[in-house]
């Protein structure tokens, strides 16, 4: 379990917001200690590496927009890093929801480029769709690459920073779904998205809906490794979104939620809800309540399932004029 570090008891540090340069707040900190067993015992992958010297690393928030990030921002995933997650078969998907979300706005016809799109789930499922577009994807994954290659598909191991140099205004979207939250400099990243994006095009991202009373953000679950270093770098939620729209020549279009449908978000439900009640309780009661709430919380989660958020948030935004970019 991750022990959280209350505000008031963290090391004082200059942390300029990433998305406004704003001095931030302190949220809490965690503990690298922890964080290095628990990402060894849930997920059997070695962090120590990218921690270095650190001893706990803060979650820390933007006033003006929201945003929180952890701090220092030097703790990131290679591609070492993705190579050990990608040998559980969940990790790359093939289907997710926001794939059929961007094709209720795709066009019919024109480039469209995917940052990050893994073994190549959604440019498949775009080429199967939308035959009469032209789909380029950006991986920096070279095992994922390669699988993308043989199946046909246009994936470059390169930056989209690399990339922008060589087609500005070049394509009609752009589409990174579950990739911003990976992003320790996201306003680099999104200015990129822009140079690459014709007048009038269109921004599509899905990221996990991080609000607090989410189950997967670790303000609710801090056992839950993945929305941590080095594997998130930010925490997205509405109102960070929105922001957006102030600070880049965006203008918001559409915002979506993600609804509880399949059987595995279900148990991913009630596995946050038991180890939930196991951290507040604790000792033999909080081992209790985790052990017998398994086969009730299921049953109760699937007749509720309707009314429960999902995992992700997806953003439509449109390239506009501005002097701001």
């Amino acid at each position: 379990m991750i022990r959280l570090i209350p505000a008031e008891l963290m090391q004082a540090v200059t942390a300029p917001s990433p998305l406004t340069g704003s001095p931030s707040t302190p949220v809490h900190g965690i503990s690298c200690e922890d964080l290095i067993q628990v990402y060894a015992q849930h997920l059997q992958v070695n962090i120590r590496p990218y921690l270095r010297d650190l001893q706990e690393i803060q979650l820390r928030r933007c006033p003006e927009s929201g945003f929180r990030f952890y701090f220092p921002q030097k703790v990131v995933g290679d591609d070492a890093f993705y190579r050990a997650l990608a040998v559980h078969g969940w990790y790359y998907q093939e289907e997710k929801w926001e794939f059929a979300e961007a094709l209720r706005f795709l066009p019919s016809r024109g480039k469209i480029l995917e940052v990050g799109p893994g073994k190549g789930g959604f440019m498949r499922t775009c080429l199967t769709i939308r035959p009469a577009l032209k789909v380029t994807g950006l991986e920096l994954n070279q095992e994922a690459v390669e699988a993308a290659k043989n199946l046909g598909l246009d994936v470059r191991q390169e930056t989209l920073e690399r990339h922008a140099e060589a087609h500005g205004e070049s394509y009609d979207a752009v589409c990174a779904f579950q990739v911003l939250e990976h992003i320790p400099e996201p306003l680099s990243f999104l200015r990129d998205c822009l140079r690459v994006l014709k007048p009038g095009g269109l921004l599509m991202v899905a990221v996990p809906d991080s609000t607090a009373r989410q189950p997967p953000s670790p303000l609710a679950v801090p056992e839950d490794p993945l929305n941590m270093p080095p594997h998130h770098q930010g925490l997205w939620d509405v109102p960070s979104l929105v922001f957006l729209s102030r600070i880049l020549p965006l203008r918001l279009c559409h915002l979506g939620w993600e609804k509880v449908e399949k059987e595995g978000q279900i148990d991913n439900y009630a596995r946050y809800v038991r180890t939930g009640l196991k951290s507040h309780f604790g000792g033999i009661l909080g081992r209790l309540l985790h052990t017998l709430g398994r086969p009730y919380l299921r049953v109760c989660l699937r007749s509720l399932a309707p009314f429960l958020p999902g995992h992700s948030l997806f953003a439509v935004f449109q390239r506009v004029e501005d002097a701001r970019g």
